[in-house]
């Protein structure tokens, strides 16, 4: 996992490459907002104690070239616990976990006003993590039961994203997109967090508006 100062350093250049597009072509720039959401899947070791969640996205960019946009994202996901982690004999409530994020990103546009639009997305910055209490209870003996609670994480965090949209009304159009997720949480030393990298999909339906500016 690269180190906090390699990260900043990534972050700092993605956020530069944003600011140093041509001044001539943001004159003519048009703004984009768009809003998505459907289901996630955890992937690799995330997904061996965690299931099928929601997401729920948005971002504001500006189209500085017709192929070409640079803009904020932000999103929130839920994922629900293995309720077989604690073992057998045992009941689980609780423990589920979420993640907010908020990106820099970047888009690659292929398409026309009046024709399906394909886009691929790249994104860089910050994700805060959390779960929900964890409550632990033998089967059988109500009695004998525990609480564990979690402190939220802040971490940097990658994502990239594909989708096609299609015009529906003028500077509106309606599509699916696929998004993957590589949040760098792996930890050497077990009790500041997991040994792996969280990583999952979201997979929504899309909502795009745009305009001129």
């Amino acid at each position: 996992m690269a180190n906090t100062h390699t990260k900043t350093a990534l972050t700092f250049v993605f956020v530069l490459l944003l600011c140093v597009a041509g001044t001539d072509a943001w004159s003519q720039a048009k703004l984009g907002f768009d809003l998505r959401s459907g289901l996630a899947t955890p992937v690799g070791d995330f997904n061996d104690g965690f299931h099928l969640g929601v997401g729920f996205h948005s971002s504001v960019y500006v189209e500085f070239s017709p192929v070409a946009a640079a803009g904020l994202g932000g999103g929130f996901n839920w994922f629900t616990l293995d309720s077989d982690i604690a073992g057998p004999g045992f009941d689980t409530d609780g423990g589920n976990p979420s993640i907010i994020n908020l990106c820099p990103e970047l888009r690659f546009m292929v398409g026309t006003a009046d024709m399906p639009t394909f886009a691929f997305v790249v994104g860089a910055g910050y994700y805060r993590l959390s779960q929900s209490d964890l409550t632990v209870t033998e089967v059988g003996n109500p009695s004998n039961s525990m609480i564990i609670k979690f402190d939220a994480v802040d971490k940097f965090g990658i994502n990239t994203a594909g989708k096609v949209v299609f015009p529906v009304a003028p500077n509106i159009k309606l599509g699916v997109e696929s998004m993957f997720h590589l949040i760098f949480t792996s930890e050497d030393d077990p009790l500041q967090g997991p040994d792996y990298n969280t990583t999952f999909f979201d997979f929504m339906a899309v909502l795009v508006v745009t305009g001129g500016t």
